[in-house]
């Protein structure tokens, strides 16, 4: 009754039914009607609607207001003794009555079981959590959900949602990294994040992002001891508090010399991507340790989806078996850097064939070959500067374009690399491989030499150095014309077996 008093709604249909009333009686008095009718038919809209809107103590208090209305609606007109039926206030009175009892009652019955379904809604999205958090608890203890930490189930779901907004659809590594640690300091109310990668070649953890010296104190994780190494092992979030609460867990965080509040691993199908480190949180509660787990789950499946890109995104642009670039990205990067050439600029192009290879093939197997070309790849990418746009050109063809290189440092460039495959011991399985190579090499000009110029005289030159005994460097030579433009010969057989025609180089 007293919350009924004290509520906004009361007092709004209150007013409502005290400002009618009057208005009621006068119409009733001046249209003729039977004392009570007018009052009955003006404030039974809002008396039901009252019932309809709110609880049933609101919903009786207005009916009274009502009734009392109808009873008082003679003295209010000053109408004669004549005129008054006194039997028809008190059937308006009892008929108002009945009709807010069984709308509020009719409403109050909805009402409960609303409520109902939203208890069981609730219950069952606890349960089905519940049943998941048993399959991979987030820590190493359950602790029962009391009173004063349930579970803002709305305000999870939405966190979820923005989680999955601003992580899942980045495909990006570079910019997905610092995305996961924005969204944990939001979402967590958290003052540090850190993202540590596992390497499983090396068996170590390493930080994509590099710390600014404005971040806090940077918590260096421990592959086999401390917090992060029973992360590890153990593949299950831990927080420093429960750690702290476990006697078998204390000499384990005691190996920590600031050990963060929690970690989680982000892992995907059982393989560990790597950790995410949290500290300085505002509050340690289940509400954290469900968003800390869910957050955790898919910035490990957005990191999978990223690399899974890259690698895909590589293998497109790149040669499958040396890494260098394939023929048509090659042709792509050389046309942006022939765009961008001038008159006072330089540029260079190395072709190098290795010889006798199809010999290696025939001698050692196919394996032993695709090792040689391996090792060769690996070769070109040491000896030539960063800027060389390097690529496996076909077979056992490899070919560089070196910007702002004249042409004699690019003949010194190659006869460096002649003699690091000569000297190089290259051993598959044992057995030691003999190999050598034959490189030409040649220079841009003008800006209208096209791009397929440039290559076939750089092969002219390399196949002149196969003609003069394989193992050498040749350069063509611009200033005395340069070879009849004759079609190559279409055969399987090794490159060294195909002919070549010279000329001026």
């Amino acid at each position: 009754m007293r919350e009924a008093l004290a509520s906004v709604h009361f007092w709004t249909y209150a007013l409502i039914v005290v400002s009618l009333s009057p208005l009621a009686a006068v119409l009733g008095a001046s249209w003729g009607w039977t004392a009570g009718s007018a009052t009955f038919v003006v404030l039974a809209g809002p008396t039901c609607l009252a019932a309809l809107t709110t609880s049933v103590w609101i919903a009786r208090l207005i009916t009274c207001l009502a009734c009392i209305g109808c009873f008082l609606e003679p003295t209010i007109a000053v109408r004669t003794v004549e005129d008054v039926w006194p039997a028809f206030p008190t059937s308006a009175s009892c008929v108002l009555l009945s009709l807010s009892v069984m709308i509020s009652s009719v409403t109050d019955r909805m009402r409960r079981r609303v409520h109902a379904l939203q208890s069981q809604n609730t219950e069952i999205v606890r349960e089905l959590y519940q049943s998941t958090h048993h399959q991979n608890p987030p820590t190493t203890q359950q602790t029962p959900v009391t009173e004063d930490e349930t579970l803002n189930y709305p305000m999870l779901l939405l966190s979820i949602q923005d989680i999955g907004r601003r992580i899942s659809t980045n495909l990006e590594l570079e910019s997905l990294y610092p995305t996961i640690i924005n969204c944990a300091k939001t979402t967590l109310d958290c003052g540090s994040c850190q993202i540590h990668l596992w390497t499983l070649e090396e068996n170590k953890l390493v930080n994509p992002l590099a710390l600014r010296p404005r971040d806090p104190r940077p918590y260096t994780p421990q592959t086999t001891s401390g917090m992060a190494g029973w992360v590890i092992a153990n593949r299950q979030m831990i927080t420093r508090q429960t750690m702290e609460q476990d006697a078998t867990l204390e000499s384990i965080l005691a190996q920590d010399l600031h050990p963060p509040d929690a970690i989680a691993p982000l892992s995907v199908g059982g393989e560990l991507l790597g950790l995410l480190v949290v500290d300085q949180i505002r509050e340690d509660s289940n509400t954290f340790v469900r968003l800390l787990y869910i957050l955790a789950n898919i910035s490990a499946l957005a990191i999978k989806n990223a690399q899974l890109f890259t690698r895909i995104e590589l293998m497109a642009h790149h040669d499958g078996l040396t890494g260098l670039l394939n023929h048509n990205t090659f042709h792509q990067e050389m046309g942006r850097l022939s765009d961008r050439f001038t008159p006072d600029s330089t540029l260079s192009v190395i072709m190098g064939d290795v010889d006798h290879f199809k010999k290696i093939n025939d001698d050692f197997g196919h394996p032993a070959g695709d090792h040689v070309l391996r090792e060769t790849a690996k070769l070109w990418k040491a000896v030539l500067p960063d800027e060389a746009l390097i690529a496996r050109y076909g077979g056992e063809e490899f070919i560089c374009v070196l910007p702002n290189y004249e042409l004699s440092s690019s003949i010194e460039l190659a006869q460096v690399l002649q003699q690091t495959l000569q000297d190089f011991p290259f051993s598959f399985e044992g057995r030691v491989i003999s190999v050598t190579a034959s490189f030409g090499v040649t220079e841009r000009t003008s800006k209208d030499m096209s791009d397929h110029v440039l290559i076939r005289q750089a092969d002219e030159a390399m196949y002149l150095s196969k003609s003069r005994g394989r193992n050498r460097v040749s350069s063509y030579d611009n200033d005395h014309g340069h070879t009849p433009d004759r079609p190559r010969p279409q055969t399987q057989s090794s490159h060294d077996d195909i002919p070549r025609p010279t000329g001026q180089i």
